[in-house]
Order: structure tokens, then sequence, then C-alpha cells
């Protein structure tokens, strides 16, 4: 389960929302939900992110960022040979051992 879905689970069982409520609140089918949880379909639309982080009291950035999405501020604060780094991550779907070696040539290399 990646982070994004895990906070979405995690931040929606801490307000005591069934996932019923939640698809409610956020006008989606409640099996969509389930498998937004599960991390059985693509990360969601921006304006989708918005309204969860909303409903559930996440921070925006926060949440884009576990989602894969990068916000107008944070695109603005970095170079364009990050922003590609960062899509080109994001599409390839690593596991969390694969950002750690990924981390650590990075880390390695600014010394």
């Amino acid at each position: 389960m990646t982070e994004f879905a895990r906070l979405i689970q995690q931040k929606r069982k801490g307000k005591e929302l069934t996932l019923e409520e939640l698809a409610t609140k956020l006008d989606v089918d409640k099996s969509y939900l389930s498998k937004l949880e599960n991390d059985r379909v693509p990360a969601p639309s921006k304006g989708f992110i918005k309204k969860i982080s909303e409903i559930l009291d996440i921070e925006y950035e926060q949440l884009s960022l576990l989602a894969g999405r990068m916000t107008e501020p944070m695109v603005k604060n970095l170079d364009l040979n990050t922003v590609e780094l960062f899509r080109s991550m994001n599409s390839k779907n690593l596991s969390d051992d694969e950002y750690k070696k990924i981390k650590k040539i990075i880390d390695d290399n600014k010394k």
C-alpha cells in the first residue's frame, strides 16, 4: 500500500467515517474509494486531491506529493530537471527500496 493510500485510509478511520460516508462527501462511488485506498486505481486528479484533503484535514501539498502530483507553487520553486526527474520516477512505480537507492546515489554524488 502506498503512503497516499495509507494516509487516506488512516485519516478516514480516524474521523470514524465509513467508505460509504466518505464516498458520499466526495461524490464518488464507494467502490472507487475502496480501490483508491487499496492502490487499484491511478492517482486521482488535482481537484479530487484538493477535495479529499479538505474533508480529511490533510495538507494539500503533502497529499499531492504522495499521489505523485505537484502543485503549481511546488513546480515554480523547482528547476526543469528536478520536475522531469520527479515525473520520470513517479511513472515507474518504484518500490521503497528503489527510491532509497536513487536517493543514496544522489546523496553520495553531492559530497
